[in-house]
């Protein structure tokens, strides 16, 4: 009987530990995908109270930028790596706030044109500059709002306002940055929106 019962333990065992001693499969890349991976870009000021801000896939960062009088992003790289350079593409818009968006919405097709700059944009738009940044894991980025770069400006839409209380209209930069590490690897980041919020 003893040797019965300690057979069929050693069978359980067996069983359990081929079952738990198998390759993870959630960690292949075919279930999930690594959420921070070697060459990381991240937005600190989008997390809030543990909380990651993002809509229309892209990070949402919520600043008071009129009283600095200028929109800064604070972009982290991996510890182990050093930032060295920053190439910006941008493109800045005005829109309402539509539920259940957390965010403006890009304004859609022609219409949306006047409340655009440039009209297009994407991950693969021209670069609105490149930035030599002193080297570090965390470097801001910053846009001053008195001197706009030409390619942010247009006149439908005028100067960065803060929105009214009545029917709020915000104004909205969208980035995305392609990040030079000190070891001449490179990352390009998810799409970052700074909300000005007065």
């Amino acid at each position: 009987m003893k040797k019965t019962i300690l057979k069929i333990t050693l069978f359980l065992v067996a069983g359990v530990l081929t079952l738990t001693g198998c390759k993870d499969d959630a960690y292949d890349g075919l279930q999930d995908i690594d959420p921070v991976p070697a060459n990381a870009v991240t937005f600190p000021d989008a997390t809030q109270n543990g909380f990651t801000y993002m809509d229309d896939n892209a990070f949402i960062i919520f600043q008071n930028s009129l009283a600095g009088g200028q929109v800064q992003v604070r972009i982290q790289g991996p510890a182990s790596k050093n930032i060295t350079s920053l190439q910006v593409r941008a493109q800045r818009f005005r829109a309402a706030i539509t539920a259940p968006n957390i965010s403006p919405s890009v304004p859609a097709g022609t219409a949306g044109l006047p409340l655009r700059a440039p009209g297009a944009f994407s991950r693969t738009s021209a670069a609105l500059e490149t930035v030599n940044v002193t080297p570090a894991s965390e470097v801001t980025y910053t846009i001053n709002l008195n001197n706009l770069p030409a390619a942010l400006t247009k006149p439908t839409l005028g100067p960065v306002k803060a929105p009214t209380s009545d029917a709020p209209q915000y104004d909205v930069f969208r980035f995305f940055f392609l990040v030079t590490y000190d070891d001449g690897s490179t990352a390009f980041s998810n799409e970052v929106r700074v909300v000005v919020q007065g």
